[in-house]
């Protein structure tokens, strides 16, 4: 794109850029930056798709969230007016959040023929004085009756900030003001216009000074907000708010499947999470706070203050224990101590010359992590620990035949019949297709069986992983070869009620093969069902009983 920039103004806090298009225009753009906005040297909020459709552009931008305290300069506002006026007969001032703020505040001095307003707010920040002190204290004035600046104003009134700018300025009421209510899209609008498409279309309306169209075209914008994840998000806010957590998780995962990448409903999704105990997926989340990298300043301190949050919910011992035990001591240990290459595989493999082998499986989101590894170090078992770096359901490309590949070795050394696969959620599915393939054993909680329900009922990250996966087998496209005892531990999660009564009719298929014990938990999370390692313990003994038990009964 070319254009030609003018530096005609700028200190530390402020910069003024006259941007022009190349194109003959009698329009100009006045824009002001939001609060997020960070650089002094681009185009301008808005300023790409202005410039692209010819206009030109003179951008007022921040180098910080100071709702343009420092920005009070009369005498280059006069001479940014004189310079300008001669130029262009139409003048339309443009702004979201602080940046329709600068827009009310300067619209006169810039002697704007046209205003758009998006989400104005004032917000009286105490660092500002504090970084500023010789800055300007500004007054939120009603617009007076004598404006000829015609105002295009929308916002949230559920959005208690901005409701009470539109009560102060008056703009709801004054004759030159289309002020439009936009309930629950959220703060600012302009996200979810945005993503319904219609944000340029309104634009458009305000330079053709067409009000009748930018109403209609707003009504129809509203019509489709289910479609917008921010407008998701704002109603699940406000469910989260009246303590229905549960209804707040649905709107944010609903709102992520849209926009996988907006934060605002992550950040929503969090906080109901840990409102609603959601004890499995905060582990999970804990450690996705950790390794995200935010590139800005706001986002950083919105992760910091939800791992702040679950801290205090859980206790953090608790969760750098089970979302970090990859870091701890002991575990670099075993894995300095252990860890070895099967066919191209890593794994370790803890011998204590037992007959039985425990193989414990990673499951979703923890790639390389050995699952249980220090739970499991010390257990009166052989034990290997598996991992899916690809998170791939352990399918791969080749539908588990380098899985099934390098299991071989352990099958023949062990006896399919002394080995147990243990897997949670992902791994379950992974533990059951390995047991049904050698004729081995499982124990699963909340294992994923069939790919189409689990995409029906699951949320958006575990969604985009199996989307990712070149080629899925449903587990009822097995049949089993040989014996295979089963413990299926399942909770009230629809995803997991789904997947049980799949497999439960596939069971029923092969009965006289298949040996499973169905355990309904009460939960509503899809979380880890088995409590302590003691208690998977028990249950590893009682399935090894229940094997030999089965086999006597065959051979006497």
């Amino acid at each position: 794109m070319k254009y030609t920039a003018f530096d005609l103004f700028r200190d530390e806090d402020v910069s003024v850029r006259w941007i022009r298009s190349g194109k003959p225009t009698s329009t100009l753009f006045i824009t002001f930056t939001p609060a997020p906005w960070r650089t002094l040297d681009d185009l301008g909020f808005g300023g790409k798709y202005l410039l692209e459709k010819g206009f030109d552009v003179l951008a007022i931008q921040s180098s910080w969230a100071h709702y343009w305290r420092p920005f009070a300069h009369d005498d280059l506002l006069e001479r940014l007016t004189s310079l300008l006026s001669g130029f262009y007969a139409k003048r339309i001032g443009y702004g979201s959040s602080m940046g329709a703020l600068g827009v009310y505040l300067f619209h006169q001095r810039l002697q704007l023929t046209h205003a758009i307003c998006l989400s104005p707010r004032f917000v009286d920040l105490p660092n500002t004085l504090v970084k500023r002190p010789d800055s300007k204290i500004h007054t939120i004035k009603p617009l007076p009756t004598e404006s000829s600046t015609r105002f295009y104003v929308l916002y949230d009134p559920y959005d208690k900030i901005d409701a009470q700018f539109i009560e102060l300025t008056q703009l709801h009421t004054h004759p030159s003001a289309l002020c439009l209510r936009l309930p629950f899209i959220g703060h600012p609008v302009g996200y979810a216009l945005n993503e319904l498409d219609s944000l340029n279309s309104l634009i458009e309306r305000v330079i053709f000074d067409d009000p009748k169209g930018f109403l209609l075209h707003l009504k129809n914008a509203y019509r489709q907000r289910k479609k917008s994840s921010y407008y998701l998000s704002s109603v699940g806010s406000l469910l989260l708010k009246r303590r229905k957590p549960k209804s707040a998780i649905i709107l944010a995962e609903r709102a992520l499947q849209i926009l996988p990448d907006n934060m605002q409903a992550t950040m929503l999704r969090y906080d109901a999470l840990i409102a609603g105990g959601e004890r499995t997926q905060v582990i999970a989340m804990y450690h996705d706070l950790n390794t995200i990298q935010p590139k800005k300043i706001a986002i950083e301190t919105l992760i910091k203050s939800r791992m702040a949050t679950i801290e205090r919910r859980f206790g953090s011992q608790w969760l750098v224990q089970e979302a970090n035990t990859k870091t701890s001591p002991k575990y670099e240990e075993i894995v300095k101590q252990h860890e070895q290459v099967v066919l191209g595989r890593k794994c370790i493999h803890l011998k204590r010359n037992q007959k039985h082998l425990i193989v414990s499986m990673t499951t979703h989101n923890n790639f390389e992590k050995y699952q249980s590894l220090i739970a499991f170090s010390d257990i009166p078992y052989d034990v290997l620990f598996i991992t899916n770096p690809t998170n791939s359901y352990y399918l791969e490309d080749d539908l588990s035949a380098s899985y099934f590949q390098f299991l071989l070795p352990f099958i023949e050394q062990y006896g399919a019949e002394n080995i147990l696969f243990f897997g949670s959620s992902m791994a379950g599915y992974g533990a059951l297709r390995f047991a049904l393939h050698f004729g081995a054993n499982a124990i699963v909680c909340n294992a994923q069986v069939d790919f189409e329900l689990t995409k029906k009922t699951c949320w958006p990250n575990l969604l985009q992983s199996i989307n990712k996966i070149s080629t899925t087998e449903n587990l009822a496209q097995m049949i089993p070869k040989s014996n295979t005892f089963i413990h299926f531990a399942f909770g009230q999660h629809p995803m997991d009620l789904a997947n049980q009564q799949a497999f439960e009719s596939y069971v029923k298929k092969y009965q006289d093969l298949l040996h499973v014990e169905f355990v309904a938990h009460p939960t509503s999370e899809h979380s880890y069902l088995f409590g302590s390692t003691q208690n998977f313990l028990t249950l590893v003994e009682h399935l090894f009983k229940q094997r030999q038990i089965a086999s006597n009964m065959i051979f006497s």
